[in-house]
């Protein structure tokens, strides 16, 4: 059994965006004159407070006497450092008068780092006679990142 991971993320960011296009924008442009639009943010400052819970219960019945394991090890990382970067791109032309087509995509990297702590609480060990207890983890890191594509379709009434 795992829980939720529960926490927040403070990123102070600063960004760019653009449009372009061969000719001007209206009226719309041909098959051979693309529209791009793009948009970049980043910053190299990040912070984070996060907690993911983890529980264990298990009764293997087959053996006599009974085997339980029930335990709750709660991982927390509160990063003090961190970098963001994220970006999105967008080509798209008329197809039609009405009917816009195109591509687009779209990326982010978030990591951060900071000291982790396990924090375990034993509620019955039979089998693997875990100890209750609390350890610092230093040089911890949470790295997120993601690509994603897709297709630009439009309709103008």
């Amino acid at each position: 059994m795992s829980g939720d991971p529960v926490g927040q993320t403070w990123i102070p960011y600063l960004g760019i965006r653009g449009r372009s296009c061969k000719k001007t924008c209206s009226p719309c442009p041909t098959l051979w004159d693309p529209e791009y639009k793009w948009r970049v943010i980043g910053g190299p400052l990040a912070w984070n407070n996060w907690q993911n819970a983890f529980g264990i219960h298990c009764a293997n019945a087959a053996v006599a006497p009974t085997v339980v394991e029930t335990t709750t090890t709660t991982y927390t990382l509160k990063g003090n450092s961190g970098r963001f970067l994220e970006a999105e791109a967008e080509a798209s032309t008329y197809m039609m008068p009405n009917v816009r087509a195109g591509l687009w995509v779209a990326g982010s990297w978030l990591e951060i780092d900071g000291t982790g702590r396990l924090e375990s609480s034993v509620f019955r060990s039979d089998d693997f006679l875990v100890q209750p207890g609390t350890r610092d983890i230093p040089d911890s890191s949470y790295t997120r990142s993601y690509v994603a594509t897709g297709i630009v379709l439009g309709l103008g009434f």
